[in-house]
């Protein structure tokens, strides 16, 4: 017989000003989808987990790809940017 191991949630600090409280980290990278984009950041924004994190990542696009990433992070603090100059 198998046996699943014990898991238990676990908060730790890092030290380094992470928000030790997220228990799901989801990461969107993006380059010119701004067609696609806004539906992808909906569908995250509708989840109910209130510990999770959205981290989207802007690879230098040239469509409005950092302008609706903005809008959400401002709009719900789940939703970090990262984008390159």
């Amino acid at each position: 017989m198998s046996t699943m191991p014990h898991c238990e949630q676990r908060v730790c600090s890092t030290g380094d000003g992470a928000d030790s409280s997220v228990l799901l980290s989801v990461c969107v990278a993006v380059f010119n989808v701004q067609d696609y984009l806004e539906e992808c950041l909906e569908s995250l924004r509708s989840q109910t987990l209130a510990s999770a994190e959205f981290i989207i990542v802007d690879d230098c696009s040239t469509d409005g790809c950092l302008e609706i990433a903005r809008r959400f992070e401002t709009q719900d603090r789940r939703f970090k940017v990262i984008s390159h100059p």
